[in-house]
């Protein structure tokens, strides 16, 4: 079995085949809406041409009609990716675990993260949260008895 080569794409490569400004892919490589460059160098980087033409892919599948013909915007996308993230947040879960369950960059989920208010670490918030709730019914259950 023949071993498939994978090819790298330098900036000028990915800027041509996305028609994105320099700016604009930096930016969706920040939000984690892009695929991260591997460095070459001290000053030198590429984008795997693969994850390249599936973001692509991607985003023609949006434009025309998304998965099944239902047609999903991407606020839509972002925020049921953020309630994802928050979920798997409480239930104890890793950024690098949540990342692999959802295949989403590892920045993907710290931009939802900081979207949901979430900057500390999870187990800290996690245990915040479990203390809100517990003090929260325990207020309730004072408050029921004097009733």
């Amino acid at each position: 079995m023949a071993q498939q080569r994978r090819k790298l794409m330098k900036l000028s490569g990915v800027l041509d085949r996305t028609a994105l400004s320099k700016a604009a892919l930096y930016r969706k490589v920040a939000d984690g809406e892009f695929p991260e460059p591997i460095k070459l160098g001290v000053r030198a980087s590429a984008w795997i041409e693969e994850e390249v033409d599936g973001w692509i892919e991607g985003r023609i599948a949006q434009s025309r009609g998304g998965i099944g013909g239902k047609h999903v915007s991407k606020s839509q996308e972002i925020r049921e990716r953020n309630l994802r993230v928050s979920e798997l947040t409480l239930g104890g879960k890793s950024m690098t675990e949540i990342s692999k369950i959802l295949g989403i960059t590892r920045n993907q989920v710290a931009y939802a993260r900081k979207k949901l208010g979430i900057t500390e670490p999870w187990e800290s918030w996690q245990a915040r949260v479990k203390r809100r709730h517990s003090v929260s019914s325990l207020v309730r259950e004072d408050l029921f008895e004097r009733i």
